[in-house]
């Protein structure tokens, strides 16, 4: 099976799906049960896995980078659409329409809420 780069596989080493599959499986199966006996016999194979792991694990500076100021839907939209086509957008503008019912539910009920009479208040 042909070796599969993760982003910024040009510095890491690559690994092949099906070690990854395998990897997956035992995790699965076995679960973190050997983070204490691995901590415990090589701690310091633990803590250099922890420190490759550091290193491999990056935050891409440039996807985040385009939501560092507030963004009007519409923008929001547009840069969704972009990244994953039109159906994401749809997704999005059925998710903004339920949450806009919403709060319009929910302010209509606080409205409610003040036009009613609270409880008696007992007096002496």
């Amino acid at each position: 099976m042909e070796p599969v780069l993760l982003k910024g596989g040009e510095t890491v080493k690559s690994l092949s799906t099906a070690f990854l599959a395998d990897l997956e499986e035992d995790w699965r199966n076995h679960g973190k049960e050997i983070f204490p006996i691995l901590r415990a016999k090589y701690p310091q194979a633990y803590f250099q896995g922890i420190a490759s792991l550091a290193r491999i694990i990056r935050w891409d500076v440039e996807s985040t980078s385009a939501f560092d100021r507030t963004l009007s839907p519409e923008e929001i939209m547009d840069k969704l659409e972009e990244r994953v086509g039109p159906e994401g957008r749809k997704l999005f503008e059925q998710f903004l329409r339920k949450v806009n019912k919403l709060q319009a539910q929910q302010q209509l009920e606080a409205q409610a809420q003040i036009g009613r009479p609270g409880p008696p208040i007992a007096r002496r």
